[in-house]
C-alpha cells in the first residue's frame, strides 16, 4: 500500500481523442481542453508555439515534446494538485503556493512542485487539420518522471 503512493507510473494507454482544429488556435494561442476525460483534473493545455518560442525552446533544450509547434500538458499541479494558470510569457504559474512551470516543457522553474506536469502526447495531421492528443506521459497529480 505505501508503494502505491511512493510510485510514480508513466501512463501510455489512453485514447486517441480530437482536441482542436490547426486553423481554430493561431500562433500564440492557448486552448483549454479535457483528456483522458471529462473531469475537473483532466483539464489540459495545448499551446500553439510562435516560431520565436520554438526556436527559445530549442536553444534552451526544452523542445522534445513540441509537435509541429504545439505542445500540451495537464494542468494539475505536482504539489498539493491545484489547477495551473494560463500560460503567460514562458511560464505556467501555480497560484496555491506561487509556482512556476516552463511553457514548453511544463519542466518546475521554481516553487515546491516535486515533478514537472505530465505531458499530452500528440499528433498533428496536416492533411484534415485535426490535432490529437495520443498520450500522457507521467500521472495526473504526481506529474512526471525527469
Amino acid at each position: 500500500m505505501i508503494q502505491f503512493f511512493f510510485t510514480k507510473k508513466e501512463e501510455t494507454g489512453s485514447a486517441v481523442q480530437k482536441i482542436a482544429k490547426i486553423s481554430d488556435c493561431p500562433p500564440g494561442s492557448t486552448t483549454v481542453f479535457f483528456y483522458p476525460g471529462e473531469e475537473d483534473k483532466h483539464r489540459s493545455f495545448l499551446v500553439h508555439l510562435t516560431e520565436e518560442e520554438i526556436a527559445m525552446a530549442e536553444a534552451e533544450g526544452k523542445a522534445e515534446y513540441i509537435t509541429d509547434g504545439f505542445v500540451a500538458y495537464n494542468t494539475i499541479c505536482s504539489h498539493l494538485q491545484c489547477p495551473t494558470e494560463l500560460p503567460h510569457h514562458e511560464e505556467v504559474i501555480c497560484p496555491c503556493h506561487g509556482a512556476a512551470f516552463n511553457k514548453f516543457d511544463a519542466s518546475v522553474l521554481y516553487g515546491p512542485p516535486p515533478a514537472p506536469l505530465p505531458i499530452v502526447t500528440l499528433e498533428v495531421d496536416q492533411s484534415s487539420g485535426d490535432i490529437l492528443a495520443t498520450g500522457m506521459i507521467g500521472n495526473i497529480g504526481t506529474g512526471r518522471e525527469t
